[in-house]
């Protein structure tokens, strides 16, 4: 379903997914794996949409040294080109950390079918792939699922009682005895 929903809006599913599953995991992990947030991977889009407009403005403004503008344009440029590049590298390695940590099944060939599947152009067939492996751990027994709730300690009202010694009756208790 992930990826008929994932070519259905043009990819815009796999970001909703991305996020609400890494989510889930941090939740479930409780913060044991760190991983960024998915506005990570717009960050180098905006610097680039934002430096674009910025020197239409500049150039229609007119500066009397434009190499010095022009030089800075250039390198926040090519930092935010190289950040467009960098920065999925890394999110996607500590996803699928996150990922790993909750399904015994998947490892780091996650992170490898990631690399290789966006390579050949067809990366958006991963999430499906990692949808299948946390579907695998959830379907564990409880022992064997690292995501199930660890058991819960017991409180006073639950702690069992120590046995009582027995008592012996009295001479004076008269409800038990039977007249013959």
């Amino acid at each position: 379903m992930v990826l008929v929903l994932t070519v259905v809006t043009i990819g815009l599913y796999e970001l909703y997914w991305l996020y609400i599953t890494r989510k889930e995991l941090n939740a479930k992990l409780q913060g044991q794996v760190k991983s960024w947030p998915v506005s990570i991977l717009f960050a180098p889009i905006a610097v680039i949409v934002l430096m674009t407009v910025g020197y239409a403005i500049t150039s229609k403004v007119g500066t009397q040294d434009s190499s010095i503008s022009d030089s800075l344009y250039f390198l926040v440029g090519a930092l935010a080109v190289i950040a467009l590049i960098v920065i999925p590298f890394v999110w996607f390695y500590k996803f699928t950390r996150l990922v790993s940590a909750t399904s015994p099944q998947a490892s780091n060939s996650l992170y490898l079918i990631w690399l290789l599947l966006t390579i050949f152009g067809v990366g958006f067939i991963w999430p499906m792939i990692v949808q299948a492996h946390l579907n695998s751990a959830s379907a564990l027994p409880p022992q064997q699922n690292p995501i199930a709730t660890p058991p819960v300690p017991p409180t006073p009202a639950t702690q069992p009682v120590p046995p009582v010694a027995p008592t012996t009756p009295s001479s004076t208790d008269t409800t038990n005895t039977t007249n013959t």
